[in-house]
């Protein structure tokens, strides 16, 4: 599971030497190939709330590994619990825009596997583990909730380590 703010709008610059500036033209054609990339993906976007977080940070969570029916039952429990969750879609590792949002914005946070979870940390660093997060885990029922090390894996010691162990699909692409 992969978690982080989902930066459309960084998509969306021009540079101008050292000065960037935000394209509204470029914003939409960025959301356009988002929410419909080349290749049919399959998507379950509620439209009424879409637009109002076009204009704010949208918060994402990607699953590397999920069936099609899960996914819709999670997507339809969220959108019955909570009045600010957006849909859900399915990542197409083969568009561009997919791929710079999904490997260059969001990371590895969570490994679940049937009733055994795991909170990354980088490897190096004791302080880069989530003592919180780990309790959490622990409180929502898992039979075993600890720490896995990514072994410097997505961090600047490994900049061009290739998705595909992790990631959303994504498959042999380096960063």
């Amino acid at each position: 599971m992969l978690t982080g703010d989902l930066l459309l709008s960084s998509l969306a610059e021009d540079v101008r030497g050292n000065a960037h500036y935000f394209n509204a033209d470029k914003y939409q054609k960025i959301i356009t190939l988002w929410l419909h990339p080349e290749n049919t993906i399959w998507a379950r976007m509620i439209d009424d709330r879409l637009e109002p977080a076009l204009s704010k940070t949208i918060f994402t969570i990607c699953f590397e590994t999920i069936d099609l029916q899960l996914a819709i039952d999670l997507s339809d429990k969220l959108h019955n619990i909570s009045d600010v969750y957006l849909g859900a879609l399915e990542v197409d590792e083969a568009s561009p825009v997919h791929w710079s949002l999904y490997s260059n914005f969001i990371g590895p946070r969570y490994r679940i596997i049937n009733r055994r979870a795991t909170v990354f940390w980088d490897g190096f660093s004791e302080d880069s583990k989530d003592f919180g997060s780990l309790e959490r885990l622990r409180t929502l029922g898992f039979q075993q909730a600890e720490f896995e090390s990514l072994n410097g894996r997505y961090t600047l010691a490994f900049p061009f380590y290739e998705f595909g162990l992790y990631s959303c699909g994504f498959r042999g692409h380096p960063l």
